[in-house]
């Protein structure tokens, strides 16, 4: 007999079964959680590339720095310095280092770079950026160069860019006789650099090159770099660092013609890296015969230094900072501690006397004019209530240059005389603290003339007499 029958198989209660649809929307929710998820991966990796380059960067640039070694002006306050100079720039503490061209002097030899750059701006060679100056193709191809600065020197061509911060940076070969098609318009360099500008995306670009495009130093502006300029103003490129010149000179924003324009490119020329600093005399600049001065807002050829910029996203800053007092109290200091004697110092002696002929009479013409200007007023009196600082700051530095001249020749003729060398590290100590107070006093009295200050007391008592 056949079991009854019992209706077809079982299956599990509609409640357990996936309600219609619930499968596709896994998927798609699945789908969505996968795009999320490389979303965020993909957006912590741009992040990780962006964090290799800080906000905001501290660097220092300088150019024209060692001496020979076998210099006889080393250790001269305006000759061989680059110690002092590369002192101030380790100090510093910078981000990068820019090098202006022009290391090593007079041939770039491989004992100078050892002997002389390392053990000075040497210091900085792994965050060194190095342009090319003419100084290095004394050597074949720049082997030498290239060979102390390794792969930190670019390629052979000398032209390259890299990011600082969030700042763009063109690196150029202003050897125009030496790069492969010149310096021109459509040359092979000019057509990378507006490919190079086209393409670039940042907010911020500073270019750099050895020869400057503007200068009042003895060597002059360069017209040779005018195409590449004109390519910087049409890419509104922020800043230009040069050296070549023994001297530290500003230009405010300047068009292809060298005329003033409201915004555009800011030059610097730092040329001060410690060989030599020098300011042309009448007959020594043959472009003066031809052309007039460049419009720049500041020139210095008596300190050796370093430019300072700190580049930020979207703006910069700067500061020159100056071999003076402190290197003059060091090296005093030094001498003390390691005498050095004179064996003959008439050329000392004659080399100062015609500075104090010279200082003097800058003193001189110096004091009429401030007697001129202060009228019946005492001196103290007219430095202090000055609206003009002019009057008084050229006064001050020739009279603390005079001072400083003499303390030199009485440290000599001591010297000389005892038959004790440290006299002449003494009269450097002293020459140090002239400087030092003199920059101090300046500092002080031309204080209130940048950050303004409260009327005299006679100029309000009349003011509340007519209200």
């Amino acid at each position: 007999m056949s079991a009854p029958y019992a209706g077809p198989p079982q299956g599990p209660p509609i409640s357990h079964l996936p309600p219609p649809g619930s499968s596709k929307r896994r998927r798609i929710l699945a789908t969505v959680i996968t795009m999320v998820l490389i979303a965020i991966a993909i957006l912590l990796l741009l992040r990780a590339c962006a964090d290799d380059q800080p906000q905001s960067v501290s660097i220092v640039a300088a150019g024209d720095m060692g001496c020979d070694p076998k210099d006889p002006g080393t250790g001269t306050a305006l000759e061989c310095q680059a110690k002092a100079v590369s002192d101030i720039a380790v100090g510093l503490k910078p981000y990068a280092f820019i090098g202006l061209g022009d290391y090593q002097y007079e041939i770039p030899t491989t004992e100078g770079y050892e002997t002389v750059y390392d053990p000075s701006w040497g210091r900085l060679r792994d965050i060194t950026f190095p342009a090319i100056g003419n100084q290095e193709y004394k050597v074949h191809e720049a082997n030498t160069f290239h060979t102390y600065f390794g792969e930190r020197s670019g390629p052979d061509q000398g032209y390259w860019s890299v990011e600082l911060g969030q700042w763009h940076v063109v690196f150029l070969n202003s050897n125009c006789t030496v790069v492969t098609g010149g310096c021109g318009a459509g040359s092979p360099q000019h057509k990378w650099l507006q490919e190079n500008l086209a393409a670039n995306d940042s907010k911020c670009t500073m270019a750099v090159w050895h020869h400057p495009r503007w200068s009042n130093g003895i060597a002059g502006s360069d017209a040779r770099m005018g195409a590449f300029y004109e390519t910087l103003l049409v890419n509104d490129v922020d800043i230009l660092l040069s050296a070549h010149e023994a001297d530290y000179e500003r230009f405010g924003p300047l068009d292809g013609s060298g005329k003033q324009l409201p915004v555009g490119v800011s030059q610097f020329v730092v040329g001060t890296g410690g060989q030599v600093t020098y300011d042309p005399e009448v007959g020594d600049a043959a472009w003066r015969a031809k052309a007039k001065p460049v419009p720049s807002e500041f020139f210095d050829a008596d300190h050796h230094g370093v430019v300072q910029l700190t580049l930020d996203p979207t703006s910069y800053s700067w500061q020159f900072f100056a071999v003076g007092a402190g290197i003059s109290v060091y090296e005093g200091i030094r001498h003390i501690m390691h005498p050095e004697p004179v064996h003959d110092p008439r050329l000392n002696y004659l080399v100062l006397g015609l500075a104090f002929v010279f200082e003097g009479a800058a003193w001189f013409m110096a004091l009429r004019e401030f007697r001129r200007a202060k009228g019946r007023l005492g001196y103290l009196r007219a430095v202090r209530e000055s609206k003009d600082p002019t009057t008084f700051v050229v006064l001050f530095e020739d009279s603390a240059a005079l001072l400083g001249i003499l303390v030199a020749f009485g440290g000599i003729a001591l010297g000389q005389a005892t038959g004790q060398a440290w006299w002449d590290g003494a009269a450097s100590v002293v020459i140090g603290l002239i400087l030092g107070v003199t920059a101090w006093l300046l500092a002080v009295e031309t204080r209130d003339l940048l950050i303004g200050e409260a009327a005299a007391p006679e100029t309000v008592a009349g003011i509340r007499a007519m209200a």
